[in-house]
């Protein structure tokens, strides 16, 4: 008899995950993103009226789990969605998580997994275009592995960024700003996580060196960064092949897009990347290779803890 799946709220999913557990999760769905074979994942859309059904699934046979996720992402900003888990091993459902806290934590972390390897700047300024979940869990995720110094926010809403620069419970320096190139000038790092469907960031402000991190472009018809941002730039990605398809590389040149590179080919070496460009684009559309690790890692909590609801599907 094999246990009932696990309802697995956001609250629950909160008090599972600590950083140092999810930084590692994190590493491990990059690494098995780029050993796995094109069969072991799928990743697609579904587009609406006002907005798109997102779904991402993939067989992670090291943590014995398959993650099936399903996000609704509305045209003006926010996520909804679910996401189901399943042992290979007895291939049974055994959980039921609210993915909204997921998204924006796994997304934050692979920011800051890709800016540990790329950043070259012993002291950081850190600007983030978007004040939402993802601006907030990404500048939360870089304070832990880059010698941060100050983050400025950006946002279309003046008082979300003036909120999002108060709300950071840090020592660190934050404040906000009305324009983006005043927020970008001097930057070492600048995130850009907005539902955007125009080019928010141009040259304008950028100085060479500057590191990227495109963390919202992830549906066809969205687009954060300019032509005179992104074909001027040595262009990373977490998952190159989606990237092509529905993040900023999809609006590359032809022959640029034939450079994207894989973010997880910098594990393999401790050297500094080559570069031929004057900036540095991290293109993150998001690994279903690290939805499954972090499942993984909140199922095997969960039921440690005793966290979560049962429920009974099968009379």
């Amino acid at each position: 008899m094999t246990d009932p799946p696990l309802l697995i709220t956001r609250e629950d999913v909160q008090g599972l995950i600590d950083w140092d557990a999810l930084y590692e999760a994190t590493r491990v769905g990059l690494i098995a993103g780029d050993r796995a074979t094109e069969s072991s994942a799928l990743s697609g859309q579904v587009l609406y009226g006002e907005g798109s059904l997102h779904l991402k699934a993939a067989s992670l046979d090291e943590e014995g789990t398959l993650s099936v996720k399903s996000n609704l992402r509305p045209n003006q900003g926010g996520v909804s969605g679910v996401l189901l888990a399943y042992d290979l091993q007895t291939q049974r459902l055994t959980g039921i998580i609210d993915a909204g806290l997921i998204t924006a934590l796994r997304t934050g972390a692979i920011g800051a997994v890709a800016a540990e390897r790329l950043n070259s700047s012993s002291a950081v300024t850190v600007a983030v275009l978007g004040s939402g979940p993802v601006g907030m869990e990404t500048a939360k995720a870089l304070l832990r592995v880059l010698n941060v110094v100050e983050v400025r926010f950006w946002s279309r809403n003046r008082s979300s960024a003036e909120n999002a620069a108060n709300s950071m419970a840090t020592d660190v320096k934050s404040v906000s700003f009305e324009k983006t190139a005043e927020a970008v000038t001097g930057a070492n790092v600048v995130v850009t996580a907005t539902p955007s469907s125009a080019p928010i960031l141009t040259a304008e402000g950028i100085a060479q060196d500057t590191l990227i991190l495109a963390m919202g472009a992830d549906t066809v018809g969205k687009r954060e960064l300019h032509s005179s941002v992104l074909e001027s730039a040595e262009v990373y990605a977490d998952v190159p092949s989606d990237a092509l398809r529905v993040g900023e590389s999809a609006h590359l040149s032809v022959d640029r897009r034939r450079e994207v590179k894989a973010i997880s080919e910098l594990f393999k070496s401790y050297n500094q990347p080559k570069r031929s460009h004057p900036y540095l684009v991290f293109d993150s559309v998001g690994s279903s290779y690290v939805d499954a690790a972090v499942t993984a890692l909140i199922l095997t909590r969960a039921r440690e803890r005793g966290v979560g609801s049962p429920v009974h599907l099968r009379n």
